[in-house]
């Protein structure tokens, strides 16, 4: 899991992923982690 406190920091991920041609799952929180949050990140990683 990574961790972007700046949108500057989150662009310049998102731009090296593009050219990688990767794929991004994005889960936004308010900073407290919950057993929702959990099911996103794996909904995302099997997607």
């Amino acid at each position: 899991m990574l961790v972007f406190k700046t949108i500057d920091e989150t662009c310049k991920f998102v731009s090296q992923a593009r050219e990688l041609d990767q794929t991004i799952g994005f889960v936004p929180t308010m900073g407290a982690l919950h057993p929702g949050h959990l099911e996103l990140m794996c909904r995302a990683k099997k997607e």
